[in-house]
């Protein structure tokens, strides 16, 4: 009874404390009284503390068994929610300038997109845009889980709602959603953990938990009455326990086995024709490996042409890839959809990729209509135009053409004046001639 009583006030304590503090940050928000020592607003910061706060009230207040099933089924709300705060500290920051930075053509001709990508940063990693994409499929999945867990625990509750249900029906109904149940929360669990170690949780993966946390019971029920799986005699769970786990585990395997079964079943569908594709495999570019190129294929990345085209900064947010990793793979993917047939040459002499090439525009003379005069172009890209059998002037076109695209120029200024894990919302600081040379500024 002591320990009963020790743990009943500690409780009643940390409610308490936990309220005071709720109220505070409740009070510091609808004020906007904190501010940082730079005199940033850190309302994101108070709105995030806040929901903490609320929380654990809610689990406080709740009974001990309701508080196991808050505690366990909020865990695949709360990676999705550490993933939207890891983005929102990890944004890419734009260098500022310092007394020591020189303007130079590159400057200028990057002025714009450099722009560009401080406007896109700001709309892929803002509050409003985190919020959309990883909070409202946190609280849908958060409701979920807490189902799902109270589904697994005693699913008579959910049973009941079932009207009039054979009696020989209802425990094969019990059976594959409690196994559905803990299939499908077992790998929503393990996923979110695997992604959550690679920072790789986007909003798509959080709302396919959802569904699997959803569909798995649902079709794992449906499972037991179509094979009409019975509970397992003698503590036997290998034969009809497993397959309902399993359904739960991974439905869209399961509904590929009972779709290629009806197909065969009811001999639907037929040979097609063969259509011949002009896709160039992402695999040709350096660094990409099966398992990246699987990785991209989420992200609707199929080729060399769609990485091209691609937003960098959608990327650095959806994935865990470095962003001058991703900033290298479309500055070659341009190189490559731009020249298909001597892009591999130019690699072996440097050029590895449109960046490097654009660089070159600065070797010739364009005249006031437009045109490149063929005297001006200068022996390096003639010898590079040699070696790749294309003609002067062609390479010094495509050159002149690859300066002046605004794919390129975005990805040039990104890589010249952007940074990751710069920390909240502050830039970071170019670093000067004496820093890069280990010196002290006088």
């Amino acid at each position: 009874m002591d320990a009963f009583h020790f743990a009943s006030d500690l409780t009643h304590l940390f409610f308490v404390l936990d309220l005071l503090l709720f109220l505070t940050l409740a009070v510091f928000l609808a004020l906007n009284l904190w501010k940082g020592k730079d005199g940033q607003d850190k309302s994101a910061n108070l709105a995030l503390a806040l929901v903490a706060s609320c929380f654990m009230l809610i689990v406080t207040v709740a009974e001990p068994d309701l508080r196991v099933k808050l505690l366990v089924g909020q865990v695949p709300a709360i990676l999705v929610l550490y993933q939207a705060f890891f983005l929102w500290l990890s944004q890419p920051k734009e260098f500022k300038k310092t007394q020591y930075s020189k303007e130079t053509w590159e400057t200028s001709l990057l002025a714009d997109s450099r722009q560009r990508a401080v406007s896109t940063v700001n709309s892929n990693f803002g509050v409003r845009t985190l919020f959309i994409r990883y909070a409202v499929p946190a609280f849908l999945l958060g409701i979920t889980g807490f189902v799902v867990l109270s589904v697994a625990i005693d699913p008579s509750t959910f049973t009941n709602l079932i009207r009039n249900p054979a009696a020989a029906l209802l425990p094969k109904i019990v059976l594959g959603i409690k196994m559905g149940a803990v299939g499908a929360y077992t790998y929503v669990l393990l996923e979110l953990g695997r992604r959550t170690f690679r920072h790789d949780i986007t909003g798509a993966s959080a709302l396919w938990c959802v569904v699997t946390l959803v569909l798995g019971p649902v079709l794992s029920a449906s499972v037991a009455l179509l094979w009409h799986i019975e509970a397992p005699q003698n503590g036997d769970w290998w034969a009809g326990g497993v397959v309902l786990f399993f359904t739960g585990f991974a439905p869209r395997r399961v509904m590929a086995a009972i779709e290629q079964a009806a197909i065969q079943l009811l001999k639907i569908g037929g040979t097609g024709g063969v259509v011949e594709n002009r896709l160039i495999a992402l695999n040709r570019i350096r660094g990409i490996s099966p398992q990246i190129e699987e990785r991209l294929s989420e992200e609707g990345i199929i080729d060399v042409n769609s990485l091209a085209q691609a937003e960098p900064i959608r990327l650095v947010r959806n994935t865990s890839f470095d962003m001058r990793q991703i900033l290298a793979w479309i500055d070659e993917a341009i190189l490559i959809e731009t020249l298909p047939r001597s892009w591999e040459v130019l690699e072996d002499e440097g050029i590895t990729g449109a960046i490097d090439l654009a660089w070159y525009s600065q070797q010739h003379v364009v005249s006031s209509t437009g045109t490149i005069d063929p005297v001006s172009i200068s022996g390096a890209v003639t010898d590079l135009a040699q070696k790749a059998n294309l003609e002067p002037i062609s390479l010094a076109s495509v050159i002149q053409r690859l300066s002046e695209d605004s794919q390129v120029k975005y990805i040039w200024a990104l890589y010249n004046s952007f940074t990751e894990f710069g920390g909240g919302s502050e830039s970071a600081t170019e670093p000067t001639a004496f820093e890069l040379a280990g010196k002290t500024e006088p």
